[in-house]
């Protein structure tokens, strides 16, 4: 508990003043040692790395925090993207059609009402795949 407080203080201190962000790094990377399923920690590792373009490490962290809630639609939709921008477009679109073809499994979709609406785009913009786009309405 006392390292979610130091996660969420070093997040907000990183985000108001730029700084101090390793800390935040280091903080998730204890947490990951003590827990290696440690979602928080994954996530926010993932997000860091994709801010700062090492987009290999961005989806290895999401590919198991994708491993440990494979239901959460935020990390599915987080783990599409990275896929995305790995060039691995095969493994994206079946990410992409497992939703479609399962969305009701998943968890918080109720409260992200824009998803369809981004795998829509992904579906017709990057695969043409427009039988597929239909399936998101």
């Amino acid at each position: 508990m006392q390292l979610d407080q130091e996660i969420k203080a070093h997040k907000q201190y990183s985000q108001l003043l730029g700084k101090n962000i390793q800390e935040t790094i280091d903080i998730c990377s204890e947490r990951l040692s003590k827990n290696p399923n440690d979602l928080v920690s994954l996530i926010n590792l993932a997000k860091f790395a994709n801010k700062t373009g090492q987009n290999d490490s961005a989806y290895d962290f999401l590919k198991k925090a994708s491993t440990i809630a494979p239901l959460d639609i935020v990390i599915k939709k987080d783990f599409i993207i990275a896929l995305i921008k790995l060039e691995k477009f095969d493994e994206a679109k079946k990410e992409i059609n497992n939703i479609l073809n399962n969305y009701r499994s998943f968890k918080n979709l109720q409260s992200n009402p824009d998803m369809f609406d981004l795998l829509c785009t992904l579906l017709n913009n990057i695969f043409d795949d427009t039988a597929n786009t239909s399936k998101t309405f």
